[in-house]
């Protein structure tokens, strides 16, 4: 499994696009099959970190078993792992502070 070699990939599709005061770590276990990641980033001034695992074993004809669960393609497994941890921080972060942006 090759996620920790493809972490600008990772980013620019599940965090902050590789940039500026980011970075995205992951670290995958072939023993264990865990699998680690943390994002660091800056926003608003401040340092934010959001971290995860899984324990993700790629099985037959390109599927992952994810926690326990079937997933059929690798893009389904990445947006279980990845998918949705940073919109939902910063929708959360900025109703804190109440901040509103207009798009």
């Amino acid at each position: 499994m090759d996620w920790p070699a493809r972490t600008h990939e990772i980013q620019a599709l599940h965090f902050r696009g590789p940039g500026p005061y980011t970075y995205l770590w992951i670290d995958y276990k072939p023993t264990s099959r865990l699998l680690s990641w943390c994002f660091t980033f800056m926003d608003l001034g401040m340092c934010h970190s959001l971290s995860g695992k899984a324990t993700v074993e790629p099985c037959k004809a390109g599927a992952f078993l994810v926690d326990g669960m079937p997933f059929p393609n690798e893009a389904s497994a990445l947006a279980y792992v990845f998918g949705g941890h940073y919109a939902h921080f910063l929708r959360e972060f900025y109703r804190e502070l109440g901040v509103h942006f207009v798009i």
